[in-house]
């Protein structure tokens, strides 16, 4: 009987500490994808309308004559 004490506890230990690596794993790649999405690199509407900036206009209007 101990011995399938001793397994059930393996198999408990060896299935949280998957767990826990999968946990941290996903943690890391939510991050990284965090990172690209807020980054200076992505614009768009959607983000400019969310973060409050004006758009940047590209050319200039021609002053009056």
């Amino acid at each position: 009987m101990a011995d399938l004490e001793e397994l059930a506890l393996r198999r408990d230990r060896g299935y949280l500490v998957r767990l826990v690596l999968l946990m941290l794993g996903a943690l890391v790649f939510a991050l990284f994808v965090y990172g690209w999405l807020t980054g200076s690199g992505v614009s768009g509407c959607l983000a400019g309308a969310l973060g409050g900036e004006a758009p940047k206009q590209t050319q200039q209007a021609a002053p009056p004559r």
